[in-house]
């Protein structure tokens, strides 16, 4: 079963590829060459979600605060939100957490979150 069905869902992106304009926001004095490169990313990046995969596509952009945090914990509560864990790894295991920190920085991640447990 598709994780996201065509038409039928939304990617909500707090990380990965987002516009000049979001950038913007956190660093008003942003260089125009870094504006071009980011929103070729951008548009690429959502053209391949929004017209090949046929989903939303929002990407959000911000500074962490506890605020945001609560907010993002009281969606999860109420079911607003999913989050997507891919794997779960005790902070132990370093060999596991190398492997995955090495499958992430090839850009071959796979679907969902690495949670590393600390207790």
């Amino acid at each position: 079963m598709p994780l996201l069905l065509k038409g039928k869902g939304a990617i909500i992106s707090n990380q990965g590829s987002s516009n000049s304009k979001n950038v913007k926001r956190i660093i008003p004095e942003i260089p125009v060459w870094i504006k071009f490169v980011l929103n070729l990313s951008y548009w690429y990046y959502s053209f391949r979600i929004v017209y090949l995969a046929g989903l939303q596509f929002e990407p959000v952009l911000q500074k962490p605060t506890r605020e945001g945090m609560q907010t993002l914990t009281s969606w999860i509560e109420e079911g607003k939100l999913k989050p997507i864990v891919g794997k779960t790894l005790k902070l132990e295991d370093i060999v596991a957490i190398r492997k995955a920190y090495m499958q992430l920085s090839s850009g071959k991640g796979g679907i969902g979150k690495v949670v590393v447990e600390m207790v």
